[in-house]
């Protein structure tokens, strides 16, 4: 019996070992996604704006995006415009990557043009994404939208309404 005791905390530690790699590999994977996903933003971003797009034999970028298999038409887009915005706003990778993905999609509604409260708007993208990662999503919305004058009456709000898939692949 006293073996298995002595087993069952070989086992135990065993189990306990396989836990932490596990743990240690999902947050390995996590963080390659994010990874992977701004190294493929970037190289959206390289591609649009050295038009790499008619090498491949596109005429445009759109098309060329359209075609990648396994990525969001729309997805192409926002990642380009993730990238083109930061390095506008003169933000390094390694501080708008721990951002997040969702935080930065929502402030690349901004425009590098233009000013807000008099401080031209590259500045304020910069600063406002340097607050982000300590920010929650909701408070970025927030802020956004008060740089776009969206607030109060000229807020925006859902529609939402029901229509044949047919008429809305149309729009």
């Amino acid at each position: 019996m006293a073996d298995n005791g002595q087993e069952q905390v070989i086992v135990g530690d065993a189990e306990a070992g396989r836990a932490a790699s596990v743990k240690r590999a999902i947050n390995k994977l996590i963080s390659g996604v994010n990874q992977s996903t701004f190294d493929l933003a970037e190289r959206l971003q390289e591609v649009k704006t050295n038009q790499y797009f008619t090498a491949y034999g596109y005429e445009s970028f759109s098309k060329f995006v359209k075609d990648l298999n396994g990525l969001k038409y729309s997805k192409g887009f926002y990642l380009t415009k993730i990238v083109s915005l930061m390095k506008g706003a003169a933000v390094e990778r390694e501080q708008y990557e721990p951002v997040g993905l969702t935080k930065l999609r929502a402030i690349s509604k901004l425009s590098l043009e233009g000013e807000f409260n008099g401080v031209p708007m590259p500045l304020v993208i910069k600063e406002l994404t340097l607050k982000a990662a300590n920010m929650d999503y909701e408070q970025v919305v927030e802020e956004v939208n008060k740089i776009l004058g969206l607030t109060e009456d000229e807020s925006m709000v859902w529609l939402n309404f029901s229509v044949k898939k047919s008429v809305r692949d149309l729009v």
